[in-house]
């Protein structure tokens, strides 16, 4: 557990979204178990709800994601690392006062970097420019090394994917260019189906 994702990169493992591919490429990059924290698992539930009122998604759609995300937390994918709420409140003030007047981070973008120095993880993945200079500031290692800007959500689920197209790139039409995700957890798959050196180019394997 030596990488900390951002809540919005782990969110885009359980929906669609134009950038989901790199955020698949950067988790299959660590190994398992990753580290979920408080902030983690609360901010990813919630923006999988906005979805829902954006109209991104159906609820239908909703209890699959979050059903998806739950199952990955049952089986040990995600894991609680131990760590003191206060010592990462009290970092993240300091991390505050010395930076976001700069950088103009937002709070829960602090909360997240405090929270990785705490646990004591080497590197923090995030697509946000801010987020990735505090985590730099803060003595991280800041992935990618490029961020992507201006890709728009589609905001589909797994399922969504498995049901229309499964297993040949996830909705054909053009609206929806986004390929295949290489960790399911729901419906047609599981992340224990899939070897780890399988890139988002290859071909599946069968599902069971």
């Amino acid at each position: 557990m030596s990488g900390y994702f951002d809540s919005a990169v782990i969110a885009k493992l359980y929906v669609q979204e134009a950038t989901s591919p790199e955020a698949i490429n950067l988790v299959q990059a660590d190994d398992a178990p990753y580290i979920l924290t408080h902030w983690q698992e609360l901010e990813v539930r919630n923006a999988l709800r906005l979805k829902v009122y954006r109209g991104e998604i159906t609820i239908e759609e909703l209890r699959e994601s979050l059903g998806a995300f739950a199952e990955d937390i049952a089986a040990g994918r995600w894991q609680r690392p131990d760590y003191e709420l206060a010592n990462v409140h009290d970092l993240a003030e300091q991390l505050s006062a010395v930076h976001a007047a700069d950088l103009g981070c937002r709070t829960l973008d602090i909360l997240h970097v405090a929270a990785a120095v705490v646990v004591g993880a080497k590197e923090f993945v995030t697509f946000d420019s801010r987020q990735r200079a505090l985590a730099k500031k803060a003595g991280l290692k800041a992935r990618p090394e490029a961020i992507i800007q201006n890709l728009r959500s589609t905001g589909r689920t797994r399922r969504a994917c498995c049901e229309i197209n499964p297993y040949s790139g996830c909705f054909s039409s053009s609206r929806f260019p986004v390929p295949r995700f290489p960790l399911p957890s729901l419906a047609c798959c599981r992340w224990n189906n899939w070897p780890k050196s399988w890139n988002t180019t290859a071909p599946p394997p069968a599902c069971a």
